[in-house]
């Protein structure tokens, strides 16, 4: 019998870090995954000089910082401050040494109980699908956009500020966010609202010609599975992130997908309580699963084989 490995678990999301361990039902720590630097390097903060701010001592220092986002759209685009924070995630905030715990990639499947469905995730920085059968995931079936939850809050900015208000610093971008998060919902049928409220809303926003909705990704990706297994992914339809927990966003997304899918087709659509962290609680239970120990990579093999092992080990 293998000796079960604890494992770090690590979800890198656009705005916030989610970490902890593998095992328990919720991440240890929840951060933004920010930095921030001195705009002048004369500046000192409470007598402190640190090359550098991450996280949540950013926020009460952003105005004379100067601040990165090194996660754009899902993708890691600065390399140097993302490691930066992941120290700051093993030091700080986990206490742990990183070379003594494997991290692992995680998977927000589990979380629902589930090793077959279809997951759309869709958080700050990105919206993505994928199609996955027992554990395995079809790669021709994912799919993603780099529109999600900070491109709404960016829009909001710009309809507040076209009424005569001003938000413009970061400070005041995380308002606009609460209040999408708080007053936000997703009409059941787009047309009808927008009639109903047509002296209110006076700007229409559409996406670029390349981009599908939400719905199209979800029918494109499931008809490029095999058609003996379509009927179970449209009957397990798991939402995970936090830009789906707006009001009205299951049912929007069950009535869109019930008229593309084939007719007499069941939709059903899971969309737990907890899916603001579902990508984190799926990592941490595939970790706790024994059959998973051997699929770790190791730095020797990594160092051996390249980014293949990689896709010989996970897909």
């Amino acid at each position: 019998m293998e000796k079960e490995i604890k494992t770090i678990v690590i979800d890198n999301g656009s705005r916030l870090i989610k970490a902890g361990f593998g095992g328990e039902d919720k991440p240890k720590t929840i951060f933004p995954s920010i930095i921030g630097r001195l705009r002048n390097s004369g500046d000192k903060i409470e007598k402190e000089e640190k090359e550098y701010y991450i996280g949540e001592e950013v926020q009460s220092k952003s105005g004379i910082l100067n601040l990165n986002y090194p996660i754009e759209h899902g993708i890691i685009k600065d390399w140097d401050d993302m490691e930066k924070i992941w120290n700051y995630t093993f030091e700080n905030e986990l206490r742990v040494k990183s070379e003594e715990y494997p991290i692992l990639i995680i998977l927000p499947i589990y979380s629902s109980g589930k090793g077959s469905g279809f997951v759309i995730e869709i958080g700050d920085g990105v919206t993505s699908v994928v199609s996955i059968y027992e554990g395995y995931a079809f790669p021709d079936t994912i799919k993603r956009v780099d529109f999600a939850g900070r491109d709404l809050t960016e829009y909001l900015m710009k309809l507040l500020n076209e009424k005569g208000n001003s938000f413009e610093t970061n400070i005041e971008r995380e308002i606009v966010r609460d209040i999408k998060e708080k007053l936000g919902y997703v009409a059941l049928d787009f047309d009808e609202e927008m009639e109903k409220h047509q002296k209110l809303i006076e700007t229409k926003y559409e996406l670029p010609d390349e981009y599908s909705g939400v719905h199209e990704m979800i029918y494109n990706s499931i008809m490029k599975c095999d058609e003996d297994i379509r009927k179970e992914l449209y009957g397990n339809i798991i939402l995970s992130g936090g830009s789906t927990m707006f009001p009205g966003f299951v049912e929007r997304i069950e009535k869109e997908v019930t008229q593309l899918a084939p007719p007499n087709t069941k939709i059903n659509t899971i969309a737990d309580s907890f899916r603001l962290d579902a990508v984190w609680i799926g990592g941490s239970i595939l970790a706790s699963i024994s059959t998973f120990q051997n699929k770790w990579i190791t730095k020797e093999e990594y160092k051996e084989s390249g980014v293949s092992i990689v896709h010989r080990k996970c897909f």
